[in-house]
């Protein structure tokens, strides 16, 4: 190994040995460790365009840099993933099948939603939705737990525009 192509490696470590030790002292948010391995692999893909016979590994490296770039930036921003609703991960591996079907009744009950919403129309929708309350308690949970319906009065549900209430 050449001190050519051993400088990518030190840097990449070099940079989360700094980054550990920041973090520890500053207490960094969340994601910043992927901010610092994006960077540093950006800046490793590079340096391997500019010196390495194969421009095209360091292309594919910087390219792979700035996608932990902006994953990263979006996890501090927006802060981590919030966890998934027990309808969706509450099933085994197995049960694949019963699983898309709960997201495409999802994705059915939200675009009726969405559509209510664009046309003022969700008295006629949520007086529908109500009716079915039976088979679609789960996923009018789920959908209130995201803060796209709220209930009102007793056996009544209004849509709330943009998550407020």
């Amino acid at each position: 190994m050449t001190l050519r192509t051993s400088v990518p490696v030190i840097f990449i470590f070099g940079a989360m040995v700094a980054h550990d030790v920041v973090d520890e002292s500053h207490n960094l948010p969340e994601g910043t460790n992927w901010l610092v391995y994006g960077v540093s692999l950006f800046a490793v893909g590079a340096y391997w365009v500019i010196i390495a016979p194969l421009p095209w590994v360091g292309s594919f490296l910087a390219l792979a840099g700035l996608w932990f770039v902006f994953d990263s930036v979006t996890a501090i921003r927006y802060g981590p993933s919030q966890t998934t609703h027990e309808y969706i991960s509450g099933l085994e591996e197995d049960q694949m099948g019963e699983t898309m079907l709960r997201m495409q009744t999802l994705n059915v009950v939200y675009q009726g939603l969405r559509d209510a919403l664009s046309r003022r129309q969700s008295q006629s929708l949520l007086l529908i939705l109500t009716s079915l309350n039976h088979a679609l308690k789960v996923p009018l949970d789920f959908w209130k737990a995201k803060a796209v319906l709220s209930r009102r009065g007793t056996n009544t549900m209004q849509s709330r525009p943009d998550g407020a209430d």
